[in-house]
Protein backbone atom coordinates (compact mmCIF):
# COMPACT_ATOMS: atom_id res chain seq x y z
CA UNK A 1 0.00 0.00 0.00
CA UNK A 2 2.25 2.80 -1.26
CA UNK A 3 1.64 6.26 0.50
CA UNK A 4 3.08 9.95 0.23
CA UNK A 5 2.02 13.19 1.27
CA UNK A 6 1.25 15.36 -1.81
CA UNK A 7 -0.11 19.30 -2.29
CA UNK A 8 -1.19 18.67 -6.06
CA UNK A 9 -4.53 18.19 -7.67
CA UNK A 10 -5.17 18.13 -11.20
CA UNK A 11 -6.18 21.77 -12.24
CA UNK A 12 -9.81 22.80 -12.72
CA UNK A 13 -11.07 25.49 -15.26
CA UNK A 14 -11.22 27.84 -12.85
CA UNK A 15 -8.08 26.76 -11.31
CA UNK A 16 -6.15 27.26 -15.06
CA UNK A 17 -7.26 31.10 -15.16
CA UNK A 18 -5.86 32.88 -12.25
CA UNK A 19 -3.40 30.43 -10.44
CA UNK A 20 -2.45 27.03 -12.11
CA UNK A 21 0.70 28.46 -13.65
CA UNK A 22 1.75 29.99 -9.98
CA UNK A 23 1.26 26.81 -8.32
CA UNK A 24 3.64 25.26 -11.12
CA UNK A 25 6.20 28.10 -10.91
CA UNK A 26 7.02 26.85 -7.52
CA UNK A 27 6.85 23.07 -8.57
CA UNK A 28 4.25 21.97 -6.22
CA UNK A 29 3.43 19.38 -9.06
CA UNK A 30 7.01 17.70 -8.93
CA UNK A 31 7.17 17.74 -5.32
CA UNK A 32 10.05 15.27 -4.27
CA UNK A 33 11.49 13.84 -0.92
CA UNK A 34 14.45 13.64 0.55
CA UNK A 35 15.26 11.09 3.73
CA UNK A 36 17.11 13.23 6.77
CA UNK A 37 16.78 10.40 9.05
CA UNK A 38 14.83 7.22 10.47
CA UNK A 39 14.40 5.71 14.03
CA UNK A 40 12.12 2.77 14.98
CA UNK A 41 11.30 1.94 18.47
CA UNK A 42 9.15 -1.21 19.79
CA UNK A 43 7.06 0.68 22.15
CA UNK A 44 5.01 -2.34 23.33
CA UNK A 45 4.59 -6.19 22.35
CA UNK A 46 2.29 -5.38 19.85
CA UNK A 47 3.44 -1.92 18.62
CA UNK A 48 6.07 -0.15 16.82
CA UNK A 49 6.78 3.59 16.43
CA UNK A 50 8.49 5.08 13.41
CA UNK A 51 9.90 8.73 13.27
CA UNK A 52 10.94 9.65 9.76
CA UNK A 53 12.81 13.40 9.23
CA UNK A 54 12.04 14.45 5.59
CA UNK A 55 12.72 17.75 3.36
CA UNK A 56 10.08 17.95 0.55
CA UNK A 57 10.53 20.17 -2.26
CA UNK A 58 10.64 20.68 -6.09
CA UNK A 59 13.94 20.03 -8.02
CA UNK A 60 15.14 23.12 -8.53
CA UNK A 61 12.96 25.94 -6.37
CA UNK A 62 14.59 27.44 -3.17
CA UNK A 63 11.86 26.54 -0.88
CA UNK A 64 10.20 23.09 0.45
CA UNK A 65 8.71 21.96 3.53
CA UNK A 66 10.36 20.35 6.67
CA UNK A 67 8.74 17.45 7.32
CA UNK A 68 8.67 14.63 10.90
CA UNK A 69 6.19 11.66 9.97
CA UNK A 70 5.42 9.40 12.64
CA UNK A 71 3.87 5.85 11.97
CA UNK A 72 2.60 3.99 14.54
CA UNK A 73 2.07 0.41 13.33
CA UNK A 74 -0.13 -2.02 15.24
CA UNK A 75 -0.13 -6.01 15.23
CA UNK A 76 -3.74 -5.71 14.31
CA UNK A 77 -3.24 -4.34 10.96
CA UNK A 78 -4.02 -0.40 12.20
CA UNK A 79 -1.19 2.04 10.84
CA UNK A 80 -1.64 5.64 12.42
CA UNK A 81 0.03 8.23 10.11
CA UNK A 82 0.87 11.92 12.04
CA UNK A 83 2.33 14.76 9.95
CA UNK A 84 4.46 17.80 11.10
CA UNK A 85 4.88 19.90 7.78
CA UNK A 86 6.75 23.86 8.45
CA UNK A 87 7.57 25.29 5.16
CA UNK A 88 10.83 27.20 4.81
CA UNK A 89 12.22 29.61 2.04
CA UNK A 90 10.30 31.78 -0.29
CA UNK A 91 6.95 29.34 -0.43
CA UNK A 92 4.29 30.12 -2.63
CA UNK A 93 0.69 31.81 -0.70
CA UNK A 94 -1.13 29.06 -0.91
CA UNK A 95 -1.23 25.15 -2.03
CA UNK A 96 -3.91 22.83 -3.83
CA UNK A 97 -4.22 20.54 -1.43
CA UNK A 98 -2.47 18.81 1.24
CA UNK A 99 -2.80 15.68 2.39
CA UNK A 100 -1.97 11.89 1.55
CA UNK A 101 -2.17 9.60 -1.79
CA UNK A 102 -2.69 6.28 -0.75
CA UNK A 103 -2.35 3.43 -3.50
CA UNK A 104 -4.87 0.30 -2.97
CA UNK A 105 -5.60 -2.71 -4.89
CA UNK A 106 -8.30 -2.38 -7.89
CA UNK A 107 -10.67 -4.35 -5.95
CA UNK A 108 -11.11 -1.99 -3.06
CA UNK A 109 -13.24 -0.12 -5.05
CA UNK A 110 -16.42 0.40 -3.19
CA UNK A 111 -16.79 3.28 -0.70
CA UNK A 112 -18.86 3.99 2.21
CA UNK A 113 -18.68 7.19 4.27
CA UNK A 114 -20.11 9.51 6.75
CA UNK A 115 -19.80 12.82 5.61
CA UNK A 116 -20.90 15.16 2.57
CA UNK A 117 -23.19 13.66 0.01
CA UNK A 118 -23.87 12.22 -2.28
CA UNK A 119 -22.30 14.33 -5.11
CA UNK A 120 -18.97 15.68 -5.55
CA UNK A 121 -18.20 18.74 -2.62
CA UNK A 122 -15.37 21.57 -2.06
CA UNK A 123 -15.45 24.02 0.17
CA UNK A 124 -17.43 26.58 -1.66
CA UNK A 125 -19.13 23.95 -3.53
CA UNK A 126 -21.64 21.78 -1.05
CA UNK A 127 -25.04 23.49 -0.32
CA UNK A 128 -26.54 20.45 -2.41
CA UNK A 129 -24.71 18.17 -0.56
CA UNK A 130 -26.11 16.71 3.16
CA UNK A 131 -24.40 15.20 5.96
CA UNK A 132 -25.22 11.12 5.75
CA UNK A 133 -23.77 7.31 5.66
CA UNK A 134 -23.47 7.13 1.94
CA UNK A 135 -22.45 3.88 -0.32
CA UNK A 136 -20.80 4.19 -3.69
CA UNK A 137 -18.67 2.16 -6.14
CA UNK A 138 -15.82 4.75 -7.14
CA UNK A 139 -16.85 4.28 -11.17
CA UNK A 140 -19.98 6.72 -9.70
CA UNK A 141 -18.06 8.86 -7.44
CA UNK A 142 -16.32 10.75 -10.66
CA UNK A 143 -17.91 13.77 -11.67
CA UNK A 144 -17.17 13.42 -15.84
CA UNK A 145 -17.30 16.84 -16.78
CA UNK A 146 -16.80 17.56 -20.61
CA UNK A 147 -13.15 18.82 -20.54
CA UNK A 148 -11.44 16.51 -17.67
CA UNK A 149 -10.67 17.86 -14.75
CA UNK A 150 -10.28 17.81 -10.61
CA UNK A 151 -13.61 16.30 -9.60
CA UNK A 152 -14.75 13.91 -7.20
CA UNK A 153 -13.78 15.46 -4.19
CA UNK A 154 -15.88 14.66 -0.60
CA UNK A 155 -15.79 17.66 2.21
CA UNK A 156 -16.63 17.27 5.96
CA UNK A 157 -15.99 14.14 6.23
CA UNK A 158 -15.71 11.89 9.92
CA UNK A 159 -14.47 8.53 8.45
CA UNK A 160 -14.71 6.44 5.45
CA UNK A 161 -13.84 2.92 4.30
CA UNK A 162 -12.61 1.57 1.05
CA UNK A 163 -13.43 -2.17 0.52
CA UNK A 164 -13.89 -5.06 -1.67
CA UNK A 165 -17.47 -6.13 -2.90
CA UNK A 166 -17.60 -8.84 0.11
CA UNK A 167 -16.85 -5.77 2.76
CA UNK A 168 -13.22 -6.67 3.43
CA UNK A 169 -11.26 -2.79 2.75
CA UNK A 170 -9.38 0.00 5.00
CA UNK A 171 -10.97 2.64 7.21
CA UNK A 172 -9.89 5.79 7.34
CA UNK A 173 -10.09 8.05 10.43
CA UNK A 174 -9.05 12.19 10.92
CA UNK A 175 -6.85 13.17 13.54
CA UNK A 176 -6.62 16.78 13.38
CA UNK A 177 -4.42 19.02 15.06
CA UNK A 178 -5.30 21.29 17.24
CA UNK A 179 -5.25 24.09 14.78
CA UNK A 180 -6.44 21.92 11.86
CA UNK A 181 -10.20 21.70 10.95
CA UNK A 182 -12.37 19.05 12.39
CA UNK A 183 -13.13 17.33 9.41
CA UNK A 184 -11.30 16.01 6.51
CA UNK A 185 -11.41 15.80 2.34
CA UNK A 186 -10.82 12.41 0.37
CA UNK A 187 -11.57 11.08 -3.20
CA UNK A 188 -11.28 7.76 -4.85
CA UNK A 189 -10.62 7.31 -7.98
CA UNK A 190 -8.80 5.49 -11.04
CA UNK A 191 -6.84 8.47 -12.88
CA UNK A 192 -3.89 10.16 -11.36
CA UNK A 193 -3.39 14.23 -11.75
CA UNK A 194 -1.35 13.87 -14.64
CA UNK A 195 -3.76 11.68 -16.20
CA UNK A 196 -6.59 14.02 -16.03
CA UNK A 197 -4.47 17.07 -16.75
CA UNK A 198 -3.32 16.04 -20.18
CA UNK A 199 -6.82 14.35 -21.27
CA UNK A 200 -9.15 16.75 -23.38
CA UNK A 201 -11.79 14.69 -23.56
CA UNK A 202 -13.25 11.98 -21.71
CA UNK A 203 -12.25 9.25 -24.00
CA UNK A 204 -8.37 10.34 -23.47
CA UNK A 205 -8.65 9.09 -19.85
CA UNK A 206 -7.08 6.08 -19.08
CA UNK A 207 -7.33 4.21 -15.84
CA UNK A 208 -4.63 3.32 -13.20
CA UNK A 209 -3.80 -0.15 -12.20
CA UNK A 210 -5.46 0.47 -9.02
CA UNK A 211 -7.51 2.68 -6.92
CA UNK A 212 -5.91 5.95 -6.16
CA UNK A 213 -7.51 7.13 -2.40
CA UNK A 214 -6.52 10.62 -1.56
CA UNK A 215 -7.14 11.82 2.26
CA UNK A 216 -6.85 15.44 2.61
CA UNK A 217 -6.59 17.26 5.77
CA UNK A 218 -7.52 20.42 3.41
CA UNK A 219 -8.42 21.03 -0.11
CA UNK A 220 -9.00 24.65 -1.94
CA UNK A 221 -12.15 25.77 -3.01
CA UNK A 222 -12.83 25.43 -6.87
CA UNK A 223 -14.16 29.21 -7.58
CA UNK A 224 -15.81 30.65 -10.71
CA UNK A 225 -12.61 32.16 -12.26
CA UNK A 226 -13.80 30.91 -16.04
CA UNK A 227 -16.34 32.79 -16.09
CA UNK A 228 -16.36 34.90 -12.73
CA UNK A 229 -14.48 35.42 -9.62
CA UNK A 230 -11.95 32.74 -8.00
CA UNK A 231 -11.91 31.67 -4.97
CA UNK A 232 -12.58 33.24 -1.66
CA UNK A 233 -9.61 34.05 0.90
CA UNK A 234 -11.03 31.81 3.82
CA UNK A 235 -11.32 29.16 1.18
CA UNK A 236 -8.09 29.19 -0.08
CA UNK A 237 -4.99 26.60 1.38
CA UNK A 238 -2.44 29.02 2.54
CA UNK A 239 0.79 27.76 2.90
CA UNK A 240 1.76 27.57 6.25
CA UNK A 241 2.77 24.81 9.25
CA UNK A 242 -0.03 22.01 9.16
CA UNK A 243 0.08 19.11 11.56
CA UNK A 244 -2.91 16.73 11.41
CA UNK A 245 -2.89 12.76 11.54
CA UNK A 246 -5.53 9.78 10.29
CA UNK A 247 -5.43 6.06 11.68
CA UNK A 248 -5.96 3.38 8.58
CA UNK A 249 -7.52 0.03 9.91
CA UNK A 250 -8.90 -3.21 8.72
CA UNK A 251 -12.52 -3.25 8.26
CA UNK A 252 -13.99 -6.60 7.22
CA UNK A 253 -17.52 -5.62 6.64
CA UNK A 254 -18.99 -2.13 4.96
Amino acid sequence: MPLCLSFWRAPTDNDARWQTDDWKLYGLNVMTSQLRSFKVTKTSESTVHVVATMYLSPFVVAWGFNAVIEYTIDFSGSLTLQAKLQPIGRAPKTVPRVGWNVQLDRRLDHATWFGLGPGESYHDKKSAQQIGIYKAHTEHLQTPYEVPQENGNRAEARWVNLHDEAGFGIKATYMPGKNERRCFQWAACRHDAGVLERARHPCDLRERDGVLWRLDCDNAGVGTAACGPGVCDKWKVPCREFGFGFKLEPVVSS
